[in-house]
């Protein structure tokens, strides 16, 4: 940004991050500091909410298969989401402050199905800010990518495109743009690394798979998770030859 003489400010989440910032002379803002009197009123109002939430019947799922703890799982639906609403609350704020701040024409967010990145979606929608996820990840099996609400998806391939349309998202919304992260990726030399070689006892003669996924939890379903694990376990018995290395996340640990 800077050689290309683009202004810009970053918005700290973190006072450590936030004066890390000033010293090295880039305009930074600390939301805790310059709106905090908002946030703190949003916060209660959310937890006000919170405690009206938790009590409605406003989940409704009678359209799922009947179970034998339908009531515990209604209990648990009604509590997670409550229990979100100040956070949600604040985030609005967050928004409205940063809106105003910048006046953006576009909107981009790292994803749209996480609380934060769809109460920006939505907040950007009612000022008229056009708004964009790029992909994230493999898009595989998982059925949450049914709930995007970005203006447009930046998908890395046809596939994910198809994918998104099967689930319902508007093709002519998805943007097949390829993944920029790997267009500078160093070409493969044939060999592996020689200190990941040593640490982790490989044969430089076979070939390695690195697994790296980021485990279940947020959008990620736990039955998705073992189904990605019960993939990887066919197809390692399948190539004998190969060395699979899988690198836990660390909500794994």
């Amino acid at each position: 940004l800077d050689q290309q003489n683009i202004p810009y400010i970053v918005f700290a989440c973190r006072g450590k991050i936030f004066h890390e910032l000033e010293a090295q002379g880039i305009q930074a803002i600390f939301p805790q500091a310059h709106w905090g009197g908002r946030l703190r009123k949003a916060s209660l109002t959310g937890r006000i909410q919170c405690t009206k939430l938790s009590n409605s019947e406003l989940f409704d799922i009678s359209d799922l298969e009947p179970l034998d703890d339908t009531a515990e799982l209604v209990k648990m639906l009604r509590f997670h989401s409550a229990h979100l609403l100040p956070l949600i609350y604040e985030a609005q704020v967050n928004c409205e402050e940063i809106f105003r701040r910048i006046k953006p024409k576009v909107l981009v967010v790292g994803s749209d199905i996480t609380y934060q990145g769809r109460t920006a979606c939505r907040m950007a929608k009612t000022q008229g800010i056009t708004t964009a996820c790029p992909m994230h990840g493999a898009l595989a099996s998982n059925p949450t990518h049914a709930l995007h609400i970005a203006d447009r998806y930046l998908a890395y391939g046809e596939a994910a495109k198809n994918f998104l349309a099967s689930l319902g998202y508007p093709a002519e919304q998805v943007a097949v743009c390829g993944a920029p992260y790997l267009d500078g990726s160093p070409k493969q030399s044939g060999h592996i690394h020689e200190t990941i070689r040593q640490n982790l006892s490989l044969d430089d003669k076979k070939p390695y798979v690195l697994v790296a996924t980021s485990g279940p939890g947020n959008t990620i379903s736990h039955e998705h998770h073992a189904q990605i694990i019960e993939t990887l376990c066919h197809v390692s018995l399948k190539l004998p030859h190969v060395q699979f290395v899988v690198k836990l996340h660390r909500k794994d640990h």
